[in-house]
Parts: structure tokens; sequence; C-alpha cells
């Protein structure tokens, strides 16, 4: 073993020579992806929500902290390392992040550096022969807690390991912070594995902050990983439980003094109370007054002629100050007010009417929401619970999201469940538009007489799935993806799980999106109770102009220096033909390939390094069709393979709407059964069919052929095959 293996020189030479060799970018990622798969939601959501800031300590090349980005606000993250050669590839790698060259461990110099609220640390204080002695040193940077991935039971070490992690020493206090969480995971099982070992991640936290969290002892997790639980195990959890106990007591008590101080008001004092009360009601009436008269005299400046002709003014002022929300509050007034105006009578939201004109404008609690819209559910054609699957606000606007709005659009009472794992940082209801709400409230799980939605991807339901979603409901099982680890990573075991209970007789109907889906899911359950919904595109949003959307400096220079521009929008993920990618990035230099879409498990590195190559990250759905109306082709390059040959692609629709030739993968049997679709099996394939897909790009019969199809599969013509399954009683 090398002694030399922590001296800055080491890590110079390793980082300048075999890093990349020994697949050091790909291993930081694998880790820090371990490490956030397996933290409680609670702490990735504080973080998130409270903008805390987090220091990967020994950040390497900076892979690692990107894969945070995922899940933390980039702005708060820091990647720190000793190494000045790794911190100066980090910087090149991920410039829109920020790397430090220092070095915590020499205490000259640690007094100069700032701290952070939480420490991340993963894979490499088992490189030291005294790791927590380390762990005590940068502790010393954090103000609120640590976040450790460790390689653990490794008995059979790796020449650059000096240390084994066990439960034996894995201590339960390190310099003031507590242990709160701790999981072991088997990594051997792991699609893609860089590890054949277990990991263990570790929560550290301050007392008087975790207290704070007022989380119960369901919110923590410690495991040793053996079938019996070490002593260790015991005694945190014994620590928690008598903290929550004193903080229960403490509470009681407080209430009980605060009680007796209320009783042991005098006469006197409760005289002078009635006195105060009293001058209140009379400042309020007159207040009131003023208010009235304040009224009266708007009103009679809007029943003006001057204030009538001045209206267009005042309209077209919002219009120029903010283009986006003013036809966002326009569609949405007037899908309330259409709603208003139905037979069975106006919807009356009372003191809520303002946030049905502004979505997002307040969030209300669960009562709110049950006293002042639930109570007409009988007003709406029917109640679409769309159980928790994807965040609202998630990068990509995914089918989930599509077919709640079309359903809202089409007279539905929508409710969208959302955990806030996420982005959507709700705690309550919040009204989106198009008669949709976010609800995160536990209630919206008791409704009855309403149509369920749960999705084959939904890891996420699987604890809350019992009988209480079945009875008196309609339940639906969206059965949209081949179950695949390059897909659903560690939650296959949990999905899989949940398609079994659908499969069984769980589920009223399995909705699949392909061909395919559809004859495996007949197999299991029988014709009559299986229904083809296919991806689709709201038309209407691709075709608005988009031409008043601003678009940053370098994407407008990378469009003036190509005149044909070949894009793709959607997650760089695992499943793209990386290969073919590069191979079209040589071959035809003349064009700009274009890439918008968040990164999948490090999906950008794969990308080509090419000067016409651009990847713009995930761009909002909101004004997506103001990139990619610049597309004069579009692509779709799925490696050949499972998750290919049964995957309905939305983005397949919104490029039909956006009347631009498509070219796929050759395997993609849900986009080939379009002949107006061009098709490739190889590189030299995708290059020929590329060019004759430009050949075509302005033939206005094309064209039309193109819009046609986009219109035949609009999400409100896809939801028509949803309606007649809501439960009877509901209005059609």
């Amino acid at each position: 073993m090398n002694s030399d293996i922590n001296t800055k020189k080491y890590w110079e030479n390793r980082f300048a020579t075999d890093w990349e060799d020994n697949l050091g970018p790909e291993q930081s990622r694998f880790f820090a992806t371990v490490a956030m798969d397996n933290l409680p939601s609670w702490l990735i959501q504080v973080i998130r929500s409270d903008g805390l800031t987090v220091a990967d300590w020994g950040c390497a090349q900076g892979d690692g902290l990107n894969v945070l980005t995922n899940f933390f606000n980039p702005k708060k993250l820091t990647g720190i390392d000793f190494s000045s050669e790794s911190i100066a590839t980090a910087k090149t790698k991920y410039p829109e992040l920020e790397f430090l060259d220092q070095d915590w461990l020499d205490s000259r110099d640690l007094i100069n550096i700032k701290s952070y609220d939480f420490i991340f640390s993963s894979n490499t204080l088992e490189h030291f022969h005294n790791p927590f002695e380390i762990l005590n040193c940068i502790s010393e940077k954090a103000e609120l807690g640590l976040i450790l991935a460790l390689p653990y039971r490794e008995f059979n070490r790796i020449d650059e390991h000096f240390f084994t992690f066990t439960d034996k020493n894995v201590p339960v206090t390190i310099n003031g912070f507590d242990l709160v969480w701790s999981k072991v995971v088997d990594c051997s099982i792991l699609p893609s594995s860089m590890w054949d070992g277990d990991q263990i991640v570790l929560v550290y936290a301050r007392k008087k902050w975790f207290d704070q969290m007022n989380l119960t002892l369901g919110n923590i997790h410690i495991e040793s990983g053996y079938e019996i639980d070490s002593l260790s195990r015991d005694s945190v959890l014994l620590k928690h439980m008598e903290n929550e106990f004193s903080r229960v007591l403490k509470d009681s008590l407080e209430q009980v003094a605060e009680s007796l101080k209320q009783l042991s008001i005098s006469k006197a004092e409760l005289l002078e109370q009635t006195t105060k009360n009293q001058r209140l009601q009379e400042h309020n009436a007159e207040l009131q007054n003023v208010m009235r008269q304040k009224d009266e005299a708007v009103n009679a400046i809007r029943l003006s002629t001057s204030w009538k002709l001045t209206r267009p003014l005042r309209v077209l002022a919002r219009l120029i100050r903010n283009p986006l929300g003013f036809w966002s509050d326009a569609r949405n007034y007037v899908a309330w007010k259409r709603l208003q105006s139905q037979n069975t009578g106006p919807v009356s939201l009372g003191g809520l009417a303002a946030i049905t004109s502004v979505p997002g404008a307040t969030d209300l609690s669960w009562d709110q929401f049950e006293a002042n819209v639930l109570v007409h559910r009988d007003k709406y054609k029917g109640v679409f619970v769309q159980s928790v699957a994807i965040d609202w606000a998630v990068p990509l606007f995914q089918r989930p999201q599509h077919i709640a709005s079309a359903m809202g659009r089409s007279g539905y009472l929508v409710i969208y469940e959302t955990r806030s794992l996420d982005q959507d940082n709700l705690r309550g209801v919040r009204y989106m538009g198009d008669n949709v709400w976010l609800v995160n409230a536990p209630e919206s799980a008791n409704l009855k007489g309403v149509l369920r939605s749960i999705y084959s991807t939904a890891y996420a339901v699987v604890p809350e799935y019992g009988p209480h979603l079945l009875e008196g409901n309609a339940v639906i099982y969206e059965y949209i993806d081949h179950i695949d680890p390059a897909i659903s990573g560690n939650t296959v075991d949990s999905l899989l799980k949940l398609k079994n209970y659908a499969f069984s007789g769980d589920a009223d109907y399995i909705v699949a999106s392909s061909k395919a889906l559809v004859e495996e899911s007949i197999t299991a359950v029988g014709k009559d109770k299986v229904l083809f919904v296919a991806n689709g595109v709201d038309c209407q949003h691709y075709r608005q102009d988009w031409t008043h959307i601003a678009l940053p400096d370098k994407y407008t220079n990378f469009l003036k220096r190509y005149k044909r521009i070949v894009g793709y929008f959607g997650a760089l993920a695992p499943w793209l033909w990386y290969e073919v990618l590069e191979e079209l990035s040589v071959r035809m230099p003349e064009c700009g390939f274009v890439y918008l879409g968040p990164d999948y498990f490090g999906g950008s590195e794969r990308l080509p390094k090419a000067d016409n190559v651009i990847w713009l990250g995930p761009i909002n759905y909101s004004i997506l069709p103001a990139y990619s109306q610049h597309f004069d082709v579009a692509i779709i390059p799925f490696e050949p393979g499972e998750i290919a040959r049964t995957t309905s692609p939305l983005k397949l629709f919104e490029y039909f709407a956006m009347e631009v030739p498509v070219v796929v993968t050759s395997a993609m049997d849900e986009c080939t059964i379009y002949p107006e679709v061009f098709s490739a099996s190889s590189a030299d394939e995708y290059v020929e069919r590329i060019r004759q897909a430009f050949d075509v790009k302005d033939d206005q019969a094309y064209q039309a052929r193109l819009r046609q199809m986009a219109d035949e599969n609009d999400w409100m013509a896809r939801i028509k095959t949803l309606t007649p399954l809501f439960p009877t009683g509901s209005r059609s």
C-alpha cells in the first residue's frame, strides 16, 4: 500500500494521469447517486425549500456534485478538493457550479474557510487510517449536519483503502452532531454498479436544528445491515425517543402554564379588555364605513365613460409588462367563466375568487379546499384523482400532467397528488388553473366516487397502496413503460410489486400507452379490462407565437452559425443511442445539433464534444416551443432494445405539432407505424434519413399531414377513451 496516498502530490498525479482510465468520473456519479437515492425525503425537501448550502468535500472532478444538482439548488452547491488539477478540470466540465481549491486538513487555512449548512462526503474517508479524526476536522465547517456515503463491511480492502467501516466502529455522535439516519445499500444488485459490496449512507445533524423539524420516529431510519440490530441502533432510537418524549412533555407543561396564566387574569383586567373590545368594534365600524365609501367611488369611476374607453389601454399595458402571465391568466379566467355558466349552475368560491384567476397565488389547507371547492363536486362532470406519480413542476412536463390538464379543460375536477419530494414545495392545496388542484394532504387518499389513476412508474405509491384507494372508486393502472432498471434504477422491485397488484385484479382497467404493453396486459387480465391510450400533444401550446421570448445569447449565436438544425428535447438518459449521436456530429459538420432536457445519470457527459453540438439543459415546458421552433429536423435516437420497442414517446406528437420531419430508431414500433416518420437502424441510415428529412421539411403537403396527425393525437382526443370509466354517479 502506498503510504503517500493522502498527499496532494499523489492525487495531483492521479487526476493528471489515470483517473479517467480507472473510471473515476463514473464512480463519482454512481456513489453520489446511491447517496441521494437513499437519503430521507424530508432532508432533501428541507435543504431545497430552505435554500441550505451543501459543500462536497473531496469532490474530485465535480461529477458527483453534478449529480446533486438533480436534487438541490445548483447555486447552493460547492465542490471542495485540495487537488488543483481536479478543481481546474471540474471548473471546465461544469462552469455553472462553484469549485474551490482548498485543503481543509491544514489547520492554518481552516480558520479562514467559510462554513456550509451541510457537508457531503462520498467515498473519501476510507482513504485515511484515522477517518473519524478527519471527520471531526471537516465537521468544523458544518453548521447543521453531515451527509456521508462510505464503503461498508469492506473486509477485503482495495489498496487505496485503509479503514473498514462496520456497525462496531461507526459512532452515533460526532463533534456535536447526532446520527439521525443510516441506510445500508447492497450495490452488487444495482444496474451498472461500480461497487460489488455494501455502501452505508449516514446523516448526522445538530440536535437543536433537528428538533425544530418536529419529526417523529417514522422519519428516522437506523440500520446496521444485520438481521439483528446492534446495540448502537437501539441506543440511537432510545435517544430519539427520549428527545421526542422530552419535547412533548415540555410543550404540555408550557401549555398548562399558559392556561394557568390566562386563568389568573383579574376582574380589572377583564374589564379593561372589555373596554378595548368595545373601542375596537367602534373603530371597525368606522373603517367599514370608509371602505364602503371608497368602493362606491371606485364603482362610480368604473361605470364612467372614460373608464370604459381606456380599458383597451390597460389590457395592452398588462400584455406588454408580462405576456406569459397575461395569457395564462386570461385562459384560466375564460375557463372559469365557462364553468360558471354551465346549466348545472354557478360554482361559487366566495372569498377564493382571486385564486381561480391566478394559479398558485394562494395555498389552501385541505379543510379550506373541502369547504370551498370539493363541496361543489357535483357541478363538475366527475372527479379525477392522479395518484402520486411525479411532481407537477419537474423539468419534463409529462403524461400525468398533460392528462390532468386535459381532464380539467374538459370540465372535470382534477386532484393531482404530490408529496413535494422534488419540485412542488407544497403542503396543502394549490390551484394550477384549468380546474386542476395540486394536493399534498393525506385526506385526498380517502376520497370516494372518483376515477383514480395510478402510474406504473410511481414507486412512491406502493407504501400507500391499499383498500382505501380502491373501495368506492374506479381505478386505472397506467402502464406507460416497460419496467426496466435503465428507467427505474433501484425502484424496480417496488414497481413490480405495484404492477402485480394491478394485474392481479386490484385495478378496474389497465391503460397501456403502446401496442406491446397492450398485448402484455391482455394476456394478464383479458381484453375487456385493457384500453390503449397512446401519448399525445397539446397542439395549441405549440402553435402559439413564441417570437416574443428572448433566447440566451449562447443559443442565438449557435443558430446563426448553422443553416440546418437537428434537434432533440427530452431526457438525456441511458436509453439514448450515444454512439450514433457521436457519428452524426462528425459526419454532418454542416448541421447544428441541439439538445434540450435534463441530465439523467450523466447523459450530458456522453453527448459529443464538438463545436456543432450544444446542450442547453432543461427548458421549462411553458417556453419550450420558443426553443424548439428553430428545429428543421427532429430526432428520437433511442438505442435498440426493449425500451425502444415498447415506448410511445410523447415528443413524437409534439414534433408533429411543430410540423418538422422526425427521424427515429427503427426499433421504435410506436413511431414507425406512421409512414411519414423516417426510421434508421444504424449511423449510416441516420445520416441518410436526416438528409431525406431536410428535403421535405418545407413541403406544404407534408407539413399539412403532420399537422393533421398532431390534431388526431391531441390530449383532448386522448381522454375521450378515459371518460366512460368514471364511477356511476359522475356526470358525463
